[in-house]
C-alpha cells in the first residue's frame, strides 16, 4: 500500500481533513459549555425537589455520578481498543450493576420519626 503525503492529496481532501479537525474542536467547545451550564440547573433542580438543607451532600453524589459517566465512557472505549470488542466492558458494567442492585436492596425503607419540638424564641416567651 502506497503512502501519500500532504502534497499528494487533492485540495478538497485537505479541506475536508481540516474541517474534520476543526469540527472536533467545535464539538469539544460545545460539550464544555453544556457541561459548565448544567451545574447550576442541576443544583437548582435538586434544591427544589429534595429540599434546600440537603443540596450539598446530594450534589456531591451527583458530581461523583457525572465523573463516573465520563470515566466510564472513556474506559469502555479503551477496553474496546485493547480487547477488540465490547464484551469486557459489558462484563464490568454488569458486575457494577449487580453491586448497585445489592446496595439498593440494603436501603432502609421504613419511615423515621420526625421530632417536632417547639423551639423557644428570643426573649424566652
Amino acid at each position: 500500500m502506497q503512502e501519500y503525503s500532504d502534497q499528494d492529496m487533492a485540495p478538497h481532501a485537505r479541506a475536508a481533513e481540516s474541517r474534520i479537525f476543526y469540527g472536533r474542536w467545535v464539538a469539544a467547545a460545545f460539550s464544555l459549555i453544556i457541561f459548565l451550564s448544567t451545574g447550576s440547573f442541576v443544583m437548582a433542580l435538586t434544591a427544589d425537589v429534595l429540599g434546600h438543607f440537603s443540596v450539598g451532600s446530594i450534589f456531591g453524589i451527583i458530581f461523583v455520578h457525572q465523573v463516573g459517566v465520563a470515566v466510564g465512557s472513556w474506559l469502555s472505549g479503551f477496553l474496546f481498543g485493547v480487547s477488540g470488542g465490547y464484551g469486557f466492558a459489558f462484563a464490568i458494567a454488569c458486575g457494577l450493576l449487580l453491586v448497585g442492585a445489592g446496595l439498593s436492596l440494603s436501603i432502609d425503607v421504613n419511615e423515621r420519626p420526625v421530632r417536632r419540638e417547639v423551639q423557644p424564641v428570643a426573649g424566652g416567651r
